[in-house]
């Protein structure tokens, strides 16, 4: 099965894109514990991708997506962060999992399968805003955002979930930077980020009281220094996506959509895009597109 699948792809590379999706049943290499969705074999035309029930779906374009209800952001299926881990391409998917999209030997360029680790049930009620590497593997931070819900759900099992090649679900992890909160008080960790000198930024919040603090540590293995919000503020220069010099080679969206992440896996550039009102998300997914404008974009002034 996979190699005529590989073999259509190939006699497919630059057909209609409805050839070059093809369903990834029987597809995971030997030894790959993740369910594979899709064989994807980019070309110049971009390939969408909507996220849905199944963990991803391919669409025409994100205007053909389907009628999604807006959901405030905590509570909707989007992508909430993309990293590059040893050659492939991860996603954190609120409310559902991981996505990761991984280069085959065969063909050149090669083609893609898109895998879905899903969270199985676990993650459904909690946020995941953070993804990071921790102990070499992809991670994600679940947490109760009560701001848009009456009755927060109970605390998620474990904070911190990882991506294992081994796993056909997320690993719960533990990450002792995250327990460095007061012992009084209902304390959420929101967010972990890295900023650009190297240290870890975390930030949490007291549930019962809305008490908002900030630490920073150089190892999330041990625990961190709380710091004043400027430190938090001024470690993360505000540049948006429109910054990235391969911005300008991403496909034109319809009004009311965005892109809101983005990274290279050469010769392919992934895109996460979502269709937003306010504080609010309608549908959301993914985009793939080749190009040789890798080189071009680095001559952009």
């Amino acid at each position: 099965m996979l190699w005529f699948l590989l073999l259509l792809s190939a006699c497919s590379r630059q057909g209609p894109p409805e050839l070059r999706v093809l369903p990834g049943e029987n597809l995971s290499p030997a030894g790959s514990p993740w369910p594979a969705l899709a064989l994807i074999h980019p070309g110049s035309e971009a390939l969408w991708f909507e996220l849905d029930h199944r963990g991803a779906g391919h669409i025409q374009d994100p205007s053909a997506s389907a009628l999604s209800p807006f959901e405030p952001w905590p509570l909707a299926r989007h992508v909430t962060g993309l990293l590059l881990w040893e050659g492939r391409v991860v996603m954190a998917v609120n409310r559902e999992g991981f996505l990761v999209l991984e280069p085959q030997e065969d063909g050149e360029p090669a083609p893609l399968i898109l895998y879905r680790i899903e969270g199985a049930g676990v993650w459904d009620p909690y946020t995941a805003e953070s993804l990071f590497l921790y102990q070499g593997r992809p991670a994600a931070l679940l947490y109760r955002n009560d701001f848009f819900m009456d009755h927060p759900s109970p605390p998620p099992p474990s904070r911190v979930y990882a991506l294992d090649p081994l796993s056909s679900r997320p690993l719960a992890l533990s990450v002792p930077a995250l327990d460095a909160h007061p012992s009084q008080g209902l304390w959420e960790t929101e967010v972990v980020r890295r900023g650009p000198s190297g240290s870890w930024y975390i930030r949490m919040r007291d549930l019962d009281r809305g008490q908002v603090l900030f630490f920073r540590t150089e190892d999330l293995g041990q625990g961190g220094q709380q710091v004043g919000i400027s430190e938090w503020i001024y470690s993360f220069p505000e540049e948006g996506l429109e910054e990235d010099p391969l911005y300008p080679f991403l496909p034109p969206l319809p009004e009311g959509f965005v892109y809101t992440h983005l990274i290279c896996l050469e010769p392919y550039l992934v895109a996460a895009w979502e269709e937003q009102d306010e504080a609010s998300i309608g549908a959301a997914g993914f985009m793939i597109v080749q190009g040789d404008f890798f080189d071009e974009a680095l001559d952009l002034p």
